[in-house]
């Protein structure tokens, strides 16, 4: 999977649009196995120039998405005409919207929501496959809890994990996705 990026303040942006992402992600799925997903800002691309160890969280990605649009403005002014804004709350949709096979796995946010969230995409979206949901505590989880929720979605063999949180060390984060979604 070779891919084009763009360095801004030390780490590799892909220079992507909405439709060469979707694609990506569905025809190197085996290859993504196991692997996570940022969908990056100016916030987070500062807080990884500034904090070793989120750099690192990023720059072991995939690859980090250009979610803010001054992301892929620096990109086009820097050599790369074709880099697009490709945003976290978008790209769920899309990939939602293609009939892909793809399996979804939800963690994060209340109850409510997922549960307004499941009916929401099953009208909208018969063919989606949901792997699972979980609401967890609003606090920080135990070493058995977190191995417990970590081992239940290792249990699920093909899916795209949607996360408000980072868990048991390297996840990627769509925090509020899904309340946007719902």
């Amino acid at each position: 999977m070779e891919l084009k990026t763009c360095n801004i303040l030390g780490l590799d942006i892909l220079v992507t649009d909405m439709e060469k992402t979707v694609n990506l992600i569905e025809q190197n799925i085996e290859q993504l196995r196991g692997k996570y997903i940022c969908v990056g800002n100016v916030h987070t691309t500062v807080m990884a120039h500034d904090d070793p160890q989120y750099h690192t969280v990023q720059a072991d990605a995939a690859f980090v998405l250009p979610d803010g649009g001054p992301l892929s403005g620096y990109s086009r002014k820097h050599g790369f005409p074709e880099a697009e804004r490709v945003t976290g709350p978008d790209l769920m949709l899309a990939l939602f919207a293609r009939d892909n096979g793809l399996k979804h796995y939800f963690y994060g946010s209340s109850e409510e929501t997922l549960a307004l969230l499941k009916e929401k995409l099953a009208e909208k979206y018969p063919h989606l496959q949901i792997a699972g949901m979980v609401s967890p505590p609003f606090r920080e989880l135990s070493e058995a809890e977190d191995k417990e929720i970590v081992d239940q979605i290792k249990s699920h063999p093909d899916q795209c994990i949607r996360s408000r949180y980072h868990l048991g060390g390297t996840w990627s984060t769509e925090a509020g996705k899904m309340d946007v979604c719902s």
